[in-house]
């Protein structure tokens, strides 16, 4: 049986102090994949294009969770946004999924909805969102949550990747079945 191979994001170190010194989120935002999920053509092509303002070059989209799902499978992700309320698998289905792998556990989660009942927030909490964003929303509201989101997740000083070799193999496996829009 072979053992799984993993990668790690150290922090950097200050040379004066060497306590923990987070890198610049908007750097950060050109090397990482973000996966934006929602049913709405228009939304993801809003979220798409406010996340590439900020600097985002690695937006995957995509228009329910069940096709998200098969995005995680094959791709390496380092966040997620979420609409929650999406036909076959919902957002909150695919936290579920996402918090109960070990594979894709760490990745942060945004979950996006136009409901403002405080039980759907507390349940998406309870199941483990990162953070929670009520639409309508402004570009500046999600970036914000996206830069915070990235400032909490960079002060870990380990984050596991998936090794070169598990990312070359899943992009042999991967089949493009125009589940998502790039």
């Amino acid at each position: 049986m072979k053992g799984s191979n993993y990668r790690y994001t150290l922090y950097e170190e200050q040379k004066s102090d060497h306590t923990p010194r987070m890198q610049d989120p908007n750097k950060l935002l050109k090397s990482i994949n973000i996966l934006v999920v929602d049913d709405m053509e228009a939304i993801r092509s809003m979220i798409k294009a406010c996340l590439r303002q900020m600097g985002a070059t690695r937006v995957i989209a995509t228009y329910n969770g069940d096709a998200a799902w098969h995005i995680l499978e094959k791709h390496r992700v380092d966040m997620i946004v979420c609409d929650w309320d999406m036909p076959k698998v919902t957002g909150i289905e695919l936290l579920q999924k996402v918090r109960s792998k070990d594979t894709t556990r760490h990745i942060p989660f945004l979950m996006l909805t136009a409901s403002i009942d405080k039980k759907r927030v507390l349940k998406a909490v309870e199941l483990g969102v990162n953070d929670y964003l009520s639409k309508p929303f402004q570009p500046k509201e999600l970036e914000y949550r996206v830069l915070k989101l990235l400032r909490k997740v960079n002060l870990n000083p380990i984050i596991p990747e998936k090794s070169d070799t598990q990312r070359a193999d899943n992009q042999e496996q991967s089949t493009d079945s125009g589940a998502a829009d790039k």
